[in-house]
């Protein structure tokens, strides 16, 4: 395997490999850099497009910045906090972004390794104040287009990240075609090189959303966002993770955490990819196996899922997010319609109907992403029955008077973009199936270089449990992934309270710790898993969105405010 930076061969021309062993040619511009300063010249205004200059004055740094004011931009330019300031649009970002990262590969030139030892906090925050940062991943049922996100950083960061997407791509297409069970499910196949190359290739929607496409697919998208961010600082894997106080990921995105934070360095971080994306395919085929021989998998019928679509609760899924209800007047609608399911179980098997294969102990609630915002899986008939009480619910708030009737209105529930009832237990079944799949794969509890936090309880896996001795934790994040219940809010918290354990030599002694920065790597941009951050957990994390140029959204950070921030470690 050659070096994740190999540079293009002469000429430019850069062979990508399919997974079948034929090559496409893509054309790489040939560059000629001497040192890194004429590298920088490609910033000059008078070398951008005409179309990209005199748009109007330059944004201000404080302005797309929440975290800095204006005299604490660094004087030493990264590329990306450069660019992020120019009048121009996120594709033009990113060309340029390429267009340098392509000229410091064909000439030869190391980037240049960030220091970050001693952070010293943005914002508004006074010399000797300290920001600490720790890492978040997201996972299913999330909004956003993780396949463009993916493409995205495979044509900016190509010179830097082609060795290990190729690698990755061919891994998981050779697992896709393993037996009769895997061909059912990728049907369409899993050639994502061809789709991130040829747009017209890629499957339908639904196909890209099925949990055993998605599942390895999200995981790749992150894993690749995380190397980006790790080359373009100049640092190896290990040495960026220990720079942050800890790491979770909300559902599957917790296997992905694990992964970074077990690799020190960049043949540690391959095989943590492969062991992470292995697993992630399995959690994904094994899931939906599991769920499609329930019948409770059947689909709705066609008057519910228009009735579904008239009041803005999307096409009927396993999985309901509910936003706006307080937990009680959820129980309440959830006990209404677990004993209107129960009667109706029990009539149809009086009658000597076919008994439901479903748990017999209803729906309830899954994930808790913050004091008003739950999930709940199960079918989604049994969905849509939860949906007609909640509705009904809203009515009666709304008769009681104008205060309830403005909550009641700011209530929502939307089925999310999944094929699985995730975290419950319709798919316990599936956990020993991948257990037996990943066979002898592990992430050792020992190599983990930061706590990484569980999602059930907020409890850092690093340390063993009396009921769990294990060094391999690979299970139990097999098990947080699939049928254990989320609580995000309470994990949030465990994270932010991190700031305060930070050792002497980490913060400074006498120095004020700032909220921590949540760096966010993705997917869905700013609506992904930084939507999830609770109002009354914002004063200790701020969230910045490590794969976005810009989102227009108040109070979070964007790609340039990740490099400030490791420029001001020095």
């Amino acid at each position: 395997m050659a070096r994740l930076d190999t540079p293009p061969p002469e000429g430019g021309h850069i062979p990508y490999k399919h997974p079948d062993g034929t090559e496409d040619l893509t054309e790489s511009e040939s560059h000629s850099v001497k040192d890194h300063a004429q590298a920088e010249s490609l910033f000059d205004e008078s070398l951008l497009p005409e179309s990209t200059v005199n748009n109007g004055p330059a944004t201000p740094a404080s302005s797309t910045s929440p975290l800095l004011d204006d005299d604490q931009v660094p004087n030493d330019k990264n590329v990306h906090t450069v660019v992020s300031n120019l009048p121009i649009t996120a594709a033009e970002k990113s060309a340029i972004v390429q267009s340098y990262y392509e000229a410091l590969c064909a000439g030869n030139l190391d980037i240049i390794p960030q220091q970050i030892t001693s952070p010293r906090a943005g914002g508004n925050a006074h010399l000797g104040e300290r920001r600490p940062a720790c890492a978040v991943f997201g996972g299913q049922g999330l909004r956003g287009d993780y396949l463009q996100e993916l493409k995205e950083l495979s044509e900016t960061y190509a010179s830097l990240i082609r060795d290990l997407l190729q690698s990755s791509c061919e891994l998981l297409f050779e697992l896709a075609a393993t037996d009769a069970v895997t061909a059912k499910y990728y049907h369409k196949g899993l050639d994502i090189l061809l789709w991130l190359r040829q747009p017209e290739q890629t499957p339908d929607a639904a196909y890209l959303r099925s949990a055993p496409v998605s599942a390895p697919l999200i995981g790749l998208t992150q894993l690749i966002q995380y190397a980006v961010t790790c080359k373009t600082l100049g640092l190896a894997p290990g040495q960026f993770c220990t720079r942050m106080s800890a790491t979770t990921g909300h559902s599957q995105g917790v296997i992905t955490a694990a992964a970074i934070a077990s690799a020190t360095d960049w043949s540690a971080y391959q095989q943590a990819m492969r062991t992470a994306l292995t697993t992630l395919f399995w959690i994904g085929v094994r899931s939906q196996q599991v769920w499609d021989s329930q019948e409770g998998s059947v689909a709705v019928s066609a008057a519910m899922q228009q009735d579904s679509l008239h009041h803005d609760e999307r096409n009927p899924t396993p999985m309901l997010s509910v936003r706006g209800l307080s937990r009680a007047a959820l129980q309440e609608c959830l006990h209404s319609t677990n004993r209107y399911l129960g009667a109706s179980r029990a009539s149809k098997e009086g009658n000597g109907g076919r008994e439901d294969q479903q748990p017999r102990a209803g729906l309830e609630i899954c994930m808790v992403n913050g004091p008003e915002h739950f999930v709940v899986s199960g079918p989604p008939r049994h969905l849509y029955g939860l949906n007609l009480q909640i509705r009904k619910a809203k009515r009666l708030q709304i008769v009681d008077g104008l205060q309830d009737a403005r909550s009641a209105a700011a209530a929502t529930s939307r089925f999310l973009d999944v094929s699985v009832p995730f975290h419950s237990a319709h798919v316990e079944a599936a956990v020993p199936l991948i257990l037996r799949d990943i066979g002898r794969l592990g992430i050792s509890r020992a190599a983990l270089m930061v706590p990484v936090f569980g999602t059930e309880e907020p409890v850092d896996l690093r340390i063993a449990s009396p009921c769990d001795g294990a060094d391999n934790i690979l299970p139990t994040l097999v098990e947080l992934a699939v049928c254990r219940k989320v609580d995000w809010a309470k994990t949030l918290q465990a994270m932010a309270a991190r700031r305060g354990e930070l050792p002497v030599e980490a913060v400074g002694l006498g120095q004020k710790v700032m909220p921590t920065m949540m760096l966010d790597f993705g997917p869905g941009g700013v609506h992904g898993i930084c939507s999830l951050l609770p109002a009354r957990t914002r004063q200790d994390m701020t969230a910045v969105m490590v794969g976005a140029w810009g989102g227009g959204k108040r109070g979070l950070g964007y790609r340039g405010d990740l490099y400030v921030w490791a420029q001001q470690y020095d």
